[in-house]
């Protein structure tokens, strides 16, 4: 019986879970991150090569030449969904996907942010219709030309309006992590005004969602190469 509410429910289930990758199937978590997995293996041919597990508490990412073979013996120790076992599509909010480059024989996996970015752009229309504020289609720049927030002297926004401030930096923070590093200083910038923002801040912030809008803001986030 699985007691969901315990405080403790979480660092017992990863403890159970840390256990049975260590001493059934030989997987060490890496220094950098104790969420990743790895363990040395044989190809085919012979090269030897690493095998590596990406775990999010139960979404879990095998990566081998035969992850089929490290997901069989996962499930001899837990309940895997049938329909789970297949190459994935999408991992934590990224779009995964196989991609033939240019000169090469063999594809290459790719994270993008693409699906991501269509449901938070539903999402912040939605939250902004109240405010009538709308989202442009056309602009060049991840912030406004010439923009300073530093000399920003606008009113402060109320309490409900800075929540929505905050939401739309995770959002923005989530979308860096997904590939779009190219607003990864905008969004730094203007996250550092999150605890007393102003008006002039948030049509900034909603500046950089107008960049996303555009078919060039989509083909952007298609995908980035692993």
């Amino acid at each position: 019986m699985a007691l969901y509410g315990l405080k403790s429910a979480g660092y017992s289930w990863r403890s159970f879970c840390a256990r049975i990758l260590r001493e059934e199937l030989n997987f060490i978590p890496c220094r950098a991150d104790m969420d990743v997995w790895r363990r040395t293996a044989r190809k085919k041919n012979g090269n030897r090569y690493y095998e590596y597990l990406f775990v999010y508490t139960d979404d879990i990412i095998a990566i081998s030449e035969d992850p089929k073979r490290i997901l069989d013996v996962m499930n001899e120790h837990f309940l895997l969904k049938a329909d789970s076992i297949k190459k994935p599509t999408r991992y934590l909010g990224a779009t995964i996907s196989k991609h033939l480059m240019d000169g090469d024989s063999y594809y290459t996996w790719a994270i993008g942010s693409k699906e991501y970015l269509i449901e938070s752009l539903r999402v912040v229309k939605q939250r902004i219709t109240p405010l009538n504020l709308t989202l442009k289609s056309k602009v060049s720049s991840a912030l406004p030309s010439g923009y300073k927030p530093e000399l920003d002297s606008s009113d402060y926004l109320d309490d409900d309006t800075t929540v929505l401030y905050m939401q739309l930096i995770g959002i923005l923070w989530c979308l860096v992590e997904l590939g779009r590093i190219d607003i990864c200083v905008k969004v730094s910038m203007m996250s550092s005004y999150s605890c007393m923002p102003r008006v002039t801040h948030l049509y900034a912030v909603l500046h950089m969602f107008f960049l996303f809008t555009g078919k060039s803001g989509m083909e952007n986030s298609d995908g980035q190469c692993l």
